[in-house]
């Protein structure tokens, strides 16, 4: 390397060939390494020790099964209005005994005592046994069997469901091929 004297009378650097090709070689390593880095990740910050990292299966980890009433829950329970003019919500306004019952879990299987609230089934797989008067019961996920002791109101949206009543003549919103019918073992 050769140190010139600047025009301003501070000294300053001049590379020749092999020093520039190494100082070019290591500004493209470590914006390469940089690039990986950030794009390898998904954008998300590395795992610390002892934390497995995040991906898309992760994403579908079940949730806790039961969780109480929070600002979602309106929007969880709301069925989408199939008459073509939009808006609205096939519960009803439906007002139960307290905060209502949300099954998450894929596979949960419960048995409770429903206390006229509403219960809200987002998951698949589920079995469900629901003693006494429920003011709504509202089935989104697949596969699942809900047994209610009674309901004023039964929305199945999934497929492949099974919601039976113990007693009663409740208003039945059946979008998806799901059993909706007397019976089952829940007490009224």
């Amino acid at each position: 390397m050769q140190v010139d004297r600047l025009v301003n009378g501070s000294s300053g650097v001049r590379a020749t060939g092999g020093a520039r090709r190494a100082a070019l070689l290591l500004a493209v390593a470590g914006l390469t390494a940089l690039l990986v880095a950030g794009c390898g990740s998904g954008g998300q910050a590395a795992p610390e020790s002892g934390e497995t990292p995040a991906s898309a299966d992760a994403q579908a980890a079940p949730l806790p099964v039961v969780e109480p009433a929070d600002e979602a829950v309106d929007e969880a329970g709301q069925a989408a209005d199939d008459s073509g003019q939009g808006g609205g919500s096939d519960e009803g306004g439906f007002q139960g005994g307290g905060a209502p019952l949300i099954v998450k879990d894929n596979g949960a299987a419960l048995t409770e005592d429903c206390r006229s609230r509403k219960v809200i089934v987002l998951a698949s797989d589920a079995d469900l046994t629901l003693h006494g008067p429920c003011s709504l019961v509202k089935v989104q996920g697949s596969n699942s069997t809900v047994e209610v002791g009674s309901a004023q109101k039964i929305i199945a949206v999934g497929t492949g469901g099974t919601v039976h009543y113990a007693t009663g003549h409740p208003q039945v919103v059946n979008r998806g091929g799901n059993d909706v019918s007397p019976g089952g073992s829940a007490t009224p």
